[in-house]
C-alpha cells in the first residue's frame, strides 16, 4: 500500500480529542509527519481537567 502523504507535513490544532485526534491518526496512517497543538499534558492538565493528553494521543 502506497502512503499518499509521505514527505508531507500537517499541522493539527486540538489534537488530543474528538475530530482532531481522528485527523491526526488518519494523516499519520497516510504517511504524513504530523505536528500537533495541544493544551493538555500529564504534567499540565487543561483548565477543564479533561482526561485526554498529548501523551495518550501520540
Amino acid at each position: 500500500m502506497q502512503r499518499a502523504l509521505t514527505s508531507k507535513v500537517a499541522l493539527v490544532p486540538a489534537a488530543t480529542r474528538g475530530a482532531g485526534r481522528g485527523i491526526v491518526n488518519a494523516l499519520g496512517e497516510a504517511g504524513a509527519t504530523v505536528q500537533c497543538t495541544i493544551r493538555s499534558t500529564l504534567a499540565a492538565r487543561s483548565e477543564c481537567d479533561r482526561p485526554e493528553t498529548i501523551e495518550k494521543t501520540a
